[in-house]
């Protein structure tokens, strides 16, 4: 659903305030789920609907995902909360692939209001969820970060919508856009919004995909 890191001493404190994800495949009952994190223990523990992974914590109806005060142990801060549950998005005899629509609040709060860390990001991937290996920084706690190929294949593949807030200048253009990421962290298509991300402001996000349309 969600993962952020950082891997550099200059932290961003992120919210992930409520979450609304709506799944519709053709000739089907959709598939609705809701989350609003206001019942303490109903999130972020064992047996929940929603899992946290790596530095990721609840927090006053909140889930901060990644560590926020400044010091080397929590250099390369990574984090992640996902649905707990296996959903389908496509069936493999028909090829038939779900649409869907997902509606989430959140907040970035930069420690050093000059400069943030990398961001987050909302994604789709393989049952179970994980943190990859070395995915700190730039590859936003979604790519393995061991070698130099940024590319996705197998079980790691994902699509994702990144809130990228620092320029890795090896393959992007500025440090506050919103990108479209398949099996890559090199997003296919980007636009740099007229808001900061870091304002530290309650912001929405409302994310759809229409089946009939393929992403490459």
């Amino acid at each position: 659903m969600a993962a952020m890191s950082s891997h550099r001493l200059l932290f961003t404190q992120l919210h992930l305030c409520n979450s609304l994800l709506l799944i519709h495949v053709h000739h089907a009952t959709p598939l609705n789920f809701r989350f609003d994190f206001s019942e303490p223990g109903s999130y972020c523990t064992p047996g929940s609907d929603i899992a946290c992974a790596g530095d990721a914590y609840p927090y006053a109806r909140t889930i901060e995902l990644t560590k926020t005060d400044i010091s080397d142990r929590n250099l390369r801060s990574i984090g992640g909360a996902w649905y707990a549950r296996p959903v389908q998005l496509w069936n493999n005899t028909t090829g038939e692939v779900a649409s869907f629509r997902t509606t989430f609040s959140f907040q970035i709060k930069p420690v050093n209001l000059d400069v943030s860390a990398d961001g987050m990001a909302f994604f789709l991937g393989h049952y179970p969820s994980g943190i990859p290996h070395r995915s700190y920084g730039g590859n936003l706690g979604l790519f393995n970060g061991s070698s130099n190929n940024r590319n996705a294949t197998g079980t790691a593949r994902i699509v994702a919508v990144e809130f990228d807030t620092y320029m890795n200048k090896e393959w992007e253009k500025d440090g506050n856009h919103v990108g479209i990421d398949v099996n890559s962290i090199v997003s296919v298509a980007a636009i740099s919004p007229d808001k900061n991300l870091t304002s530290g402001n309650t912001m929405t996000a409302e994310i759809s995909y229409d089946s009939r349309y393929k992403i490459r």
